[in-house]
């Protein structure tokens, strides 16, 4: 089974390289013809990517909760980051959106070029107030214009079960704009493991909460309300999660400092 799982990943991954490869080198190309053109090829290089998950290595995934996308405005979007999957997942099935991430991204050959076509809010991890000062302005920009905004608040793939403190940055942006934040669950960590090559066939369950309206609610308020709500869900779609997340929980490794620091300063 192992050894068939082996084959599978790596067929995937090959073609997971060559999506890359040839989606990216057409963005570049078509650049003169102007950012439609070439979000239509981001478009397909998702579509490839999903395509290739499917029918390689049997990964699939189902949304629950669609109800709740609004269709009328732009929103940030909050989700737990547990591997690839769920941000080609997004991408394939929301509004059309750009992404926060650290600006290292943007120098991966290939990927990075097609990164530079949805016009993404790169920020520097270690930059502190100025980085979350970008996010707000450059965000609020996107908000405007009606690109949606997707931000990881745990600022990269964690383990399943593991948690840590979310930033306030999407709550900052959320209250300054005025835009909702959408939470969003999934247990896509329990088949593409963080770090991990071999992926598992199965079903990914992505689960899309109610909008959080930040008018009248504190930056504390805002991220409480959006973790709670991911938390809970990710341990009612994940028994896997629920479970690690004890383990975690009873070694007392779990990061959850700062959730309800400095709310006087909100």
């Amino acid at each position: 089974m192992k050894f068939i799982t082996f084959i599978r990943s790596f067929v995937f991954n090959i073609l997971f390289a060559l999506c890359a490869m040839v989606f990216g080198t057409l963005v570049i190309i078509t650049a003169p013809f102007g950012r439609n053109v070439q979000l239509y090829f981001v478009d397909r290089y998702t579509d490839a990517v999903m395509l290739s998950a499917k029918y390689s290595v049997g990964l699939t995934y189902t949304i629950e909760g669609a109800e709740n996308v609004p269709t009328d405005e732009a929103c940030i979007v909050w989700s737990k980051h547990q591997s690839i999957f769920e941000c080609y997942i997004l991408q394939q099935y929301l509004p059309r959106h750009t992404w926060v991430f650290k600006k290292a991204l943007l120098h991966v050959p290939f990927f990075g070029w097609g990164l530079r076509a949805i016009d993404p809010v790169p920020i520097d991890r270690k930059g502190g107030r100025s980085a979350v000062e970008q996010i707000i302005e450059k965000g609020s920009e996107r908000l405007k214009k009606g690109v949606w905004i997707m931000l990881f608040p745990e600022g990269t793939r964690m383990p399943v079960g593991k948690t840590r403190k979310f930033g306030r940055s999407g709550a900052f942006l959320s209250q300054k704009s005025g835009h909702k934040i959408l939470p969003v669950a999934h247990n896509s960590g329990e088949f593409w493991r963080r770090g991990d090559l071999l992926i598992d066939s199965g079903n990914v369950t992505v689960v899309i909460g109610k909008p959080i309206d930040p008018e009248g609610k504190t930056i504390d308020e805002i991220t409480i309300e959006a973790k709670t709500w991911i938390e809970k869900t990710q341990r009612r779609i994940s028994p896997m999660y629920a479970e690690k997340a004890a383990y975690y929980e009873q070694r007392g490794d779990q990061d959850t400092s700062g959730d309800l620091k400095d709310s006087r300063k909100t």
